[in-house]
């Protein structure tokens, strides 16, 4: 059980870590809140990566005749051979030069990182709240605790010793004594379920050497 729930932390905290990637490179991949949306075009792909795999975009806009430029936020293993192709461009309309490439790519991206996670989170939960159900259910609990199996037989199976005598007491009520103890077997039969000397419609159970206190 602890191999299985350590496991399932773990997954549930790598699902986490890609739905938060996912929301981070869907929100640096759209529209400014407020923003205006023109297009652009492509200048150049700078790699942004050590092994040159991956590239960003500078974008080239023109807002009232002055131009601006723009730099994608999120470099991706796609696209770096885009130079000239159109982009959209999102700016603050009082502020111009605060852009942001538009790349539905990178949004769709995104997505498939949120769903992966989610789904990854939702069965780590499932992974732990089974193995929790499991680790408390009454067949797990009693597990360890042999049931009570044995030969069944009845009264007329035991020969029982004649119990001795109660004590003589002349200051000693009947009360005071109170019940007598059962009487041992003479024999010691095998452990099972017997009828209960004090109760014939009960079973008793006999461990071999003594009555215990379990009936059925």
């Amino acid at each position: 059980m602890k191999g299985r729930v350590i496991g399932a932390a773990i997954m549930g905290s790598i699902g986490v870590l890609f739905i938060v990637l996912g929301f981070v490179f869907e929100r640096t991949s759209t529209a400014l809140e407020g923003g205006v949306t023109v297009d652009g075009q492509v200048v150049a792909t700078p790699s942004s990566g050590s092994d040159g795999d991956t590239c960003t975009k500078v974008v080239r806009y023109v807002v009232q005749d002055v131009p601006y430029q723009v730099r994608s936020t999120v470099g991706t293993s796609w696209g770096c051979g885009d130079v000239g192709r159109t982009m959209q461009v999102s700016y603050l309309p009082d502020n111009p030069g605060k852009a942001r490439v538009v790349d539905p790519s990178v949004g769709n991206f995104a997505r498939i990182f949120q769903v992966a996670g989610g789904i990854m989170v939702l069965v780590a939960a499932v992974t732990v709240v089974s193995a929790v159900r499991r680790a408390t259910s009454p067949e797990t609990l009693g597990a360890d605790t042999p049931p009570f199996v044995g030969p069944t037989g009845s009264l007329d199976d035991l020969d029982f010793a004649t119990p001795p005598p109660p004590p003589s007491n002349a200051f000693l009520g009947a009360a005071s004594l109170g019940p007598p103890p059962l009487p041992p077997p003479a024999v010691e039969p095998p452990p099972g379920w017997y009828l209960d000397p004090g109760d014939a419609s009960l079973q008793r159970w006999w461990d071999g050497r003594e009555w215990t206190e379990h009936r059925r």
